[in-house]
């Protein structure tokens, strides 16, 4: 396990996050639809993916410019615009 004191961290540039900063973040569809909880983000080496509790599962959610429409830091809220079958079941 790595720490750091938050006063070490490097300064971000616009549009950029720590992982640790998302979870608990609510996610919802472009249209105000919830999705559920950031619970955790797995790095695949590919693409991060965001582990979102919806309801009684979890539902993986590519972190990327294609699904991802906004992070709204203050409100602790991502808004995604996920193509069909993404969070069927």
């Amino acid at each position: 396990e790595l720490a750091l004191e938050r006063e070490e961290l490097r300064e971000l540039e616009e549009g950029e996050f720590f992982l640790h900063e998302l979870v608990g973040f609510t996610v919802v569809r472009t249209n105000g639809e919830p999705v559920g909880l950031v619970e955790t983000s797995y790095e695949t080496g590919a693409q991060l993916l965001l582990g979102v509790t919806a309801g009684d599962r979890e539902v993986l959610i590519p972190f990327g410019r294609q699904l991802v429409m906004d992070v709204d830091r203050e409100g602790r809220r991502i808004v995604i615009d996920p193509p069909p079958g993404l969070l069927e079941d």
